[in-house]
């Protein structure tokens, strides 16, 4: 991309990674699944399942100009028979980069849809999230449904609000 860059996970970025896991601006761009109390063991573990893989779908996100890691995106539950797949994504400080987040989506977009065939993605985001759910209806996401009360998080019930992008609404859009 332009500022970003989408890269495998590297050894340096375990500990840069656990750092921010539970900060604020950081949590509020996590997904249900990705809320997790996960021990330097077990980023361990990801890091090394992910580094094995023939096919990584676990990816860092990168300033372009410093190289500092400020997001994940991980490509999950691929179903090839339907094309279908479900994106996870978190970034840190997320008030401050929207443009760097936008091109980040776009960039994913662009080769699930272009180069693996997608037909179609989802992604799940905390309905309290306005600012992922601004990036994500930008980028071209539409919202499908909500779960409520999904799961509890400091003793409060939380609905998760469940976004859908069609490859041809996508690409049309980008025309």
């Amino acid at each position: 991309g332009k500022n970003v860059k989408i890269l495998p996970y590297r050894r340096k970025d375990l500990l840069i990674f656990k750092n921010f896991q539970w900060e604020n601006n950081y949590l509020s761009g996590l997904t249900s699944n990705d809320i997790n109390h996960w021990n330097t063991d077990d980023w361990k573990k990801l890091f090394k399942k992910n580094s094995n893989k023939a096919t990584i779908n676990g990816f860092t996100v990168r300033r372009i100009n410093d190289d500092s890691f400020f997001g994940y995106v991980k490509i999950l539950n691929i179903n090839e028979s339907n094309k279908h797949c479900r994106l996870s994504i978190g970034f840190q400080n997320l008030n401050n980069d929207e443009l760097y987040m936008i091109e980040t989506l776009n960039l994913v977009l662009n080769y699930i849809f272009k180069k693996v065939d997608m037909h179609k993605v989802s992604l799940s985001v905390n309905s309290f999230n306005t600012g992922t759910v601004s990036i994500c209806t930008k980028v071209g996401f539409k919202l499908e449904n909500t779960s409520k009360d999904e799961y509890c998080f400091e003793n409060n019930w939380m609905n998760i609000d469940n976004y859908i992008i069609f490859k041809d609404d996508y690409l049309a859009q980008q025309k």
